[in-house]
């Protein structure tokens, strides 16, 4: 989304969001997650409109061990990818209610009970 705005919070911690691109944001956590449920909540803004969305990231311990990339623990990759896809399934999902919200919006209505 063009202009869109995130505010993003994780287990009760604001994460800082920065814009990389048209309707694309990277966040980094300051500490891993704890493992468990941890709630996430993403307010995502556009124009005049403004969206909240909630979710949850389950983390659990590996079941195996692979190797992680240089430099980073496993830990912390698996909680980039969740909270990646947690913020990309967020965006889609408020893109697709503002698309809907448009058409419905746009749709003229003619006709009655016969």
């Amino acid at each position: 989304m063009k202009d869109a705005r995130l505010e993003l919070d994780i287990a009760g911690t604001n994460v800082p969001v920065t814009r990389v691109a048209d309707g694309e944001f990277q966040a980094t956590l300051a500490a891993p997650l704890a493992e468990g449920v941890s709630p996430v909540t993403a307010t995502v803004a556009a124009g005049n409109e403004t969206d909240l969305l909630a979710g949850e990231i389950d983390l659990h311990p590996a079941a195996h061990t692979d190797a992680a990339p240089a430099g980073w623990d496993r830990r912390t990759v698996l909680i980039a990818g969740a909270v990646a896809a947690v913020l990309l399934a967020l965006v889609a999902v408020w893109g697709l209610r503002r698309g809907r919200a448009a058409r419905i919006g746009n749709t003229q209505r003619v006709g009655g009970a016969a």
